[in-house]
């Protein structure tokens, strides 16, 4: 995590003339790997904010902070763990978080009208964070302690940004987050959002 801050700040530093480009974005949050938090957790909502420089017209370096609140399935989880006839079980809690802050590459492909896609990679860090479970079946009552672990984080996805007004963007993104934990964290941040410069 240390790396990549000062990675930022040095090429910010060296880049500093460039005019920055502030973004802020909001969506949706996908899980896919692993099997258990694709199964157990449910879509959520994700919020993100940036700051970049333009190295060249179609490359610009971005630090990002990004989070993501998925929430737990009480549904598909009590269902692995009692049976049919248990129908006064119940969870609380259990909601799960993942926070990143990486630094993305964003290469810019022609502009069609007033809209440029482009192609991001990212890498940093990131900690996920699995809130504590309470649980009641008709056998026992227990506690799923709080889990959390940090991990490198790697990014890939396409985007699109769209011309509203002089100095603002319209900015529509896409693409896989993967936190390298054992056994690895993947997941898809669709996002909407803003940039001014």
């Amino acid at each position: 995590m240390r790396r990549v801050i000062f990675l930022l700040s040095l090429l910010f530093a060296v880049y500093g003339a460039a005019a920055p480009r502030y973004s802020v974005t909001l969506g949706m949050s996908k899980p896919f790997a692993p099997e258990e938090l694709q199964r157990y957790w449910r879509s959520g909502f994700n919020l993100a904010a940036g700051i970049g420089v333009k190295l060249k017209p179609q490359l610009e370096l971005q630090g990002e902070l990004l989070y993501n609140r998925l929430e737990l399935d009480d549904t598909a989880f009590l269902g692995n763990i009692t049976s049919a006839t248990d129908v006064y079980s119940s969870v609380s809690g259990g909601a799960t978080s993942i926070t990143e802050l990486s630094a993305r590459l964003k290469y810019f492909s022609q502009s069609i009208k007033s809209t440029t896609p482009y192609l991001y990679l990212s890498l940093g860090g990131g900690l996920k964070v699995i809130a504590e479970k309470e649980v009641t079946t008709a056998d026992r009552n227990y506690k799923e302690p709080r889990d959390s672990v940090f991990s490198p984080s790697t990014g890939i996805g396409l985007g699109a940004e769209v011309k509203m007004a002089k100095n603002s963007l319209l900015v529509v993104e896409g693409g896989f987050q993967l936190l390298w934990t054992d056994p690895t964290t993947v997941y898809l941040p669709l996002k909407i959002g803003v940039i001014v410069f």
